[in-house]
């Protein structure tokens, strides 16, 4: 899935999370919170995943790059308290800033 079909699915998958109880998710048998309101376990989790996307894809690296100094934004409205690791524009500006100072 990509954009919004991606988008609806996350939004469904929560509201069923909701109605359920359910506040984390887990990765390789290992539960964390879902919504934090610092960079904690899933916000790593993230981050290390699209940094292997990147390492994946050498045209996302490439696409990446071309927006120089851009200030990325999203596509959709973002809710006010919405947890670190949703905020997927400051990320990829994160590692583009890394990108451009030889870090990665």
């Amino acid at each position: 899935m990509t954009a919004f079909e991606a988008k609806a699915a996350g939004d469904a998958g929560e509201e069923n999370m909701r109605k359920l109880g359910i506040d984390w998710v887990t990765f390789e048998g290992k539960r964390m919170p879902y919504r934090s309101l610092s960079r904690g376990e899933h916000y790593r989790l993230i981050v290390e995943a699209m940094r292997a996307k990147l390492a994946q894809n050498p045209a996302v690296r490439q696409v990446l790059l071309a927006t120089g100094d851009l200030v990325l934004l999203p596509d959709h409205v973002q809710e006010a308290s919405a947890p670190p690791e949703w905020a997927y524009f400051r990320i990829w500006m994160d590692i583009r800033t890394e990108l451009q100072r030889g870090r990665l």
